[in-house]
């Protein structure tokens, strides 16, 4: 509700709005670009460089021509409406504006936005919605983890319903529930691309949120053999705390003890993560839900060998 003189008023409907030209109708609704807001909290993004460069390179393209599909919006109490999908174009014509050049009507000097009304009923549905709809720029597992926490805390959502209303399996909405945790500092290296988002997710799973050091312990480690990123691979080698650390089975410091089955598990299980492709690191990487890969028979011949030495031991 909005206080007018001492008065209550109700929000209006898309009707009203147009009766009294807040909103303009002709193919479809048109609003001021100066009556567009952002609602707290709703937009999932998380307004880092690569946003920013996001809405730089739309405001060139849109500058050049490109057509625009309408903003989702709904009807805000101290009037014009807030954004429910379109926070990036919004932002695109604003930054357009700001260097003068939006093309805004020479007579009134008006730039009208296409708008459509929102089919959202609620908030749980304007956050599920702008996840859904992503403005042409994929949202990073960083902003499903932020938008997810928000369902999460904010609406009181279970990790199955979130699923139901982001179109993601349970167990997905629960690495990014988990991913949310992690300190801003391995966030932060998160978005430097010094290590993905799949590898912090475990890691915070097994050592708690604060776990920055961990991950600069390992990079250093991964510098000094030419490698720019921690990868899946590195952080299997960092223990848990309070765990037994696994030596370097590359590293000769006693005459060894003869192999059981646990060495030639390690043994099999370091060579078939090395031998990943491209590919497969790349999923890991971007958060997949699903990979597929391809083992060698004469891997499989040997796992299955370990694990009846194994059985009979």
């Amino acid at each position: 509700m909005m206080t007018w003189k001492g008065k209550k008023m109700a929000t209006k409907s898309f009707k009203q709005m147009v009766s009294t030209k807040e909103i303009r109708r002709a193919d479809a609704y048109k609003v001021r670009l100066e009556d567009l807001h952002e609602e707290p909290g709703l937009n999932w993004r998380r307004y880092t460089d690569a946003f920013h460069k996001s809405v730089e390179e739309l405001a060139e393209l849109i500058a050049g021509g490109m057509e625009v599909d309408p903003l989702e919006v709904r009807p805000r109490e101290e009037g014009g409406v807030w954004i429910v999908t379109g926070h990036r174009r919004t932002r695109a014509w604003r930054l357009l504006d700001l260097s003068g050049r939006l093309q805004r009507d020479p007579k009134t000097g008006e730039f009208l936005v296409s708008v459509v009304p929102s089919k959202a009923k609620d908030r749980r549905q304007r956050l599920a919605r702008v996840s859904t709809s992503q403005d042409q720029f994929e949202l990073t597992p960083l902003d499903y983890a932020e938008g997810c926490r928000r369902m999460h805390e904010e609406e009181g959502m279970t990790p199955a319903e979130i699923a139901a209303e982001i179109k993601k399996t349970r167990q997905r909405v629960e690495q990014f529930l988990k991913l949310s945790t992690a300190s801003e500092g391995a966030k932060a290296l998160i978005d430097a691309g010094k290590v993905s988002a799949s590898t912090v997710t475990r890691l915070v799973r097994k050592h708690g949120p604060d776990v920055e050091g961990i991950i600069l312990e390992r990079l250093e480690k991964a510098k000094a053999r030419g490698k720019k990123k921690v990868t899946p691979a590195a952080m299997v080698e960092a223990p848990a705390s309070g765990s037994p650390v696994v030596p370097d089975c590359n590293a000769v410091v006693a005459p060894p003890p003869a192999p059981g089955p646990h060495d030639d598990l390690m043994k099999v299980v370091r060579e078939i993560v090395r031998s990943f492709p491209t590919e497969v690191r790349a999923g890991l990487a971007e958060g997949a839900e699903a990979i597929t890969v391809t083992f060698r028979a004469s891997q499989i011949e040997r796992l299955t060998e370990i694990l009846a030495k194994a059985e009979e031991a």
